[in-house]
């Protein structure tokens, strides 16, 4: 090694001064070729961080849950449950008008957990990175004691109401369910949301639920275009309707069962413990 050293330092000096001063010339110029890249990466990094903090603060807001809240109308909105705080006056609107849940009946209140609220705002196309939220980690959202005759709605309203509803859940679900699958689907109406449906004729739009898309889902349902929809949040049951085997015409006695005999047809009501649900089960019986 020591030896190597000394063969390059004997060759260096050995080099005629006019190599040795290229040399040297371009090993300098590398170093400050490479000393001015860095510089210029730094300043540039240094100006894409500023700006990204410049533009974050620009447009963050600060939202901050109250621990109660009393909704001013029958749909609870951002502004009802937090203090919204931004520079941008428009956005700080913006943001307080978000329509969140309808509110709970006069006399009644409802517990809000702050991961329920960040849900809804990503429901709503918020994105949360660009804002801060603090305050409290549940809302107490108590029905305004004003009175509500005008929202009040008949029995055949809410059943009218409840079958659209129906409806449109059930038409959500057969572009995501199997088409051999037949189920049923159950579902209450939150406060507000019976004179909601009740006085609109278009077309309910639902969203939200996840797969498998069974048992317990909760759905979005808005009103009208994308831009000024009324929404709200409802619970559902969807229930899969199991499809059992059935005789397609009389059979003897102790008769062999073929394959000819029978088929597989929806149950009516809740399958029995004395129910098939494949013809291999029953063929040759």
């Amino acid at each position: 090694m020591i030896g190597s050293v000394r063969r390059i330092a004997d060759d260096f000096r050995t080099a005629p001064p006019k190599s040795r001063l290229r040399e040297a010339s371009v090993r300098a110029a590398r170093r400050c070729n490479e000393a001015k890249t860095r510089r210029t990466a730094f300043r540039w990094i240094s100006a894409v961080l500023a700006g990204f903090v410049i533009a974050q603060g620009a447009r963050a807001a600060d939202i901050r849950l109250r621990a109660e809240a009393v909704p001013a109308g029958p749909v609870v909105t951002l502004g009802d449950v937090a203090d919204v705080l931004a520079n941008d006056a428009e956005q700080a609107a913006r943001l307080r008008a978000i329509e969140l849940f309808p509110g709970p009946a006069a006399g009644s209140q409802r517990f809000v957990r702050v991961r329920e609220i960040q849900d809804l705002l990503l429901l709503r196309g918020v994105n949360l990175a660009e804002h801060q939220l603090s305050g409290a980690s549940q809302v107490i959202v108590r029905g305004s004691d004003r009175p509500a005759n005008d929202n009040a709605v008949s029995a055949a309203e809410e059943r009218k109401a409840l079958s659209k509803l129906r409806e449109a859940i059930t038409t959500y679900l057969r572009d995501r369910l199997s088409p051999d699958e037949a189920f049923s689907v159950e579902a209450s109406l939150p406060a507000g949301a019976a004179r909601l449906l009740a006085d609109y004729s278009g077309t309910l739009t639902v969203r939200g639920g996840s797969a498998p898309w069974k048992g317990h889902q909760c759905f979005e349902v808005l009103l009208g275009g994308p831009q000024d929809a009324e929404r709200f949040e409802i619970e559902a049951q969807v229930r899969v309707i199991p499809r059992v085997v059935v005789a397609v015409r009389p059979l003897a006695r102790g008769a062999v069962i073929g394959p000819g005999d029978v088929e597989l047809r929806q149950a009516e009501g809740e399958a029995a413990g004395d129910m098939f649900f494949s013809i291999e089960e029953v063929l040759g019986r």
